[in-house]
């Protein structure tokens, strides 16, 4: 698919604004077909959700009733922000310079174990399980004897807003934060993870 046939059909975008605004103000992972439909200030024609699905940028799913359940993928959130800066530079908006940045102090262990996290993340689009976690941060080691270092780590990291630790059927998972993947972006992208 190309870039132009997304970019030509107006509903295409605004149905990607929505869904993005969706998730991420609202914190609404999800939204049915009709109250998207009801948000939307353009005709969309029959191709606009099969172009969005067929680039990866939706996912449609249907309910046991017949609705039909939308949300925005990790590619459609990217192609929205990239697309909002793009506005900006039309517009002669310029860049805000950030005045500050934090910077956290963390040990090569704990950044080791965020960047993990975050590649972990984005290869299975979940959380990760603290069990798989440990085995990737310590591949030579048994995991048993590592879980509770990595545990210690990710409690740290968890105090600082980098990742969420939660329960799940009795697992432990983790999941890093927008903070967390900010702070990587910014300053640890360089940094390898070298077995230990």
């Amino acid at each position: 698919m190309y870039l132009y046939t997304l970019l030509k059909d107006r509903a295409s975008i605004n149905i990607l604004k929505i869904l993005y605004d969706n998730e991420t103000a609202d914190k609404k992972y999800t939204m049915l077909y009709p109250d998207m439909k009801s948000r939307l200030h353009a005709s969309e024609s029959t191709s606009t959700l099969p172009n969005l699905v067929q680039a990866g940028l939706i996912s449609t799913e249907k309910t046991e009733k017949g609705s039909i359940v939308l949300s925005i993928t990790k590619k459609g959130k990217q192609f929205v922000e990239h697309f909002d800066r793009l506005v900006e530079v039309m517009s002669g908006k310029k860049e805000e310079q950030k005045a500050y940045q934090v910077q956290y102090g963390l040990t090569p262990m704990e950044q080791r174990i965020l960047v993990l996290c975050m590649k972990m993340k984005s290869e299975s689009g979940g959380a990760v399980p603290l069990k798989m976690l440990t085995q990737e941060a310590y591949p030579y080691k048994e995991p048993a004897s590592k879980t509770g270092a990595v545990s210690r780590y990710a409690k740290r990291l968890e105090e600082l807003n980098l990742l969420t630790k939660f329960k799940k059927n009795n697992r432990t998972f983790l999941d890093i934060t927008e903070s967390g993947e900010r702070v990587i972006k910014e300053q640890f992208m360089n940094i390898a993870t070298p077995n230990t």
